[in-house]
């Protein structure tokens, strides 16, 4: 699982940041277990430490961090941690030496130059070692993001963002399938402790064969997606034979997810 979601990440976010994020993100939810263990009551450093390994003096400083328990979307300059491309669309789109006010969009840039260049927005927004404008370039312009001219040696901003976050129909689908796969996981860490107190569990089934035929992969998703329809419509409708109509503190979130998928069997 870690190594499907780590293929995606790659080259959208450093691994020096996925590191902090996660470190970061573990502490929190170390500190939120402990306090639902003992209501009303602080988490001492020491109990924090035996639970996440990590000595008091890291505790301390990832706790007194500004940033900390605050979603980051919400955190200043995040998209600047993220990959070098990010840091480049990023400071293009934020920059007036960047950006057109007037116009109210990024502003196309010459290749090299001590203002408003292509070359200079990459010093401006990459502290890293050993990377250079063109390997910038190069990345962007493989994935689509700049379009640039040999003939005027001119570069033009074409996508607004390259960070995990929706942007269009692509990162619209990409949004709505995480939040499945976080409601399966809702469910996967139910059933495991409903199982251990012997109490009922969710609904929670798979079935797939690892002898499909690739002759007839097409016609084998066409038949199943035909059948995921048919389903969505009624569980649509049963639905909303429960849905209530105004609002309610005593609502919660509940219902079903389908999909479809593939894996190729590759050789490492």
């Amino acid at each position: 699982m870690f190594r499907k979601l780590i293929r995606f990440l790659i080259g959208r976010i450093s691994l020096v940041k996925l590191q902090e994020m996660i470190r970061s993100i573990y502490v929190e939810e170390s500190e939120r277990k402990l306090r639902l263990e003992k209501p009303g009551r602080d988490v001492p450093l020491t109990r924090l430490a035996l639970t996440t390994g990590l000595d008091t003096r890291t505790l301390a400083k990832i706790r007194n961090d500004e940033n900390y328990r605050r979603p980051l979307y919400e955190r200043q300059r995040f998209v600047k941690s993220m990959t070098p491309e990010s840091c480049v669309v990023d400071i293009w789109r934020s920059n007036s030496a960047y950006f057109d006010l007037e116009l109210g969009e990024p502003k196309k840039l010459s290749l090299k130059g001590k203002e408003h260049s292509f070359e200079q927005l990459v010093k401006d927004s990459v502290t890293s070692r050993g990377i250079t404008p063109q390997s910038i370039l190069n990345s962007l312009v493989q994935n689509k993001t700049v379009k640039f001219d040999e003939e005027h040696q001119s570069i033009e901003l074409l996508e607004k963002i390259i960070t995990p976050f929706k942007a269009g129909n692509a990162w619209g689908a990409l949004d709505l399938g995480l939040l499945h796969v976080c409601s399966l996981i809702e469910t996967v860490f139910h059933n495991f402790a409903a199982v251990k107190n012997k109490e009922p569990t969710y609904f929670q089934r798979g079935r797939w064969t690892h002898r499909l035929n690739i002759k007839d992969r097409v016609k084998f998703e066409k038949a199943l997606t035909t059948f995921l329809e048919k389903s969505e419509d009624r569980a649509h409708k049963l639905i909303e034979q429960f849905e209530e109509d105004a609002p309610s503190k005593d609502h919660v979130t509940a219902g079903i997810s389908m999909f479809y998928f593939e894996e190729d069997f590759y050789i490492n």
